[in-house]
């Protein structure tokens, strides 16, 4: 995908994240417009959600609205815009 095609996609994919993780306190994106270093793996964008608890983020009736097909969408958009081959997910929790 293309870098124009890539944005169209995400302009989008916000709105229908949180129709579907309604409970998410922030979604931030970030663009990566240039390697810092030569052998940098290739990365277009960062994301990070940000859910209240690990509760609502490991339990999947609390994770999801069941709204299927805002579901269904979101799901094309992530294999048509991510190349699994590269992705990268990590969880981690924050003492306040």
């Amino acid at each position: 995908m293309n870098d124009d095609q890539f944005f169209n996609h995400w302009e989008e994919h916000p709105r229908l994240s949180f129709v579907i993780h309604p409970l998410r306190d922030a979604y931030t994106r970030q663009t990566v417009v240039r390697a810092l270093t030569e052998d940098a793996s290739p990365c277009r964008a960062l994301v990070l959600e940000h859910f209240p608890s690990t509760d609502i983020f490991c339990n999947d009736a609390k994770f999801n609205t069941g709204d299927v097909a805002a579901r269904d969408e979101i799901n094309r958009h992530v294999s048509e815009m991510i190349d699994f081959r590269q992705f990268f997910s990590g969880v981690m929790s924050e003492y306040n």
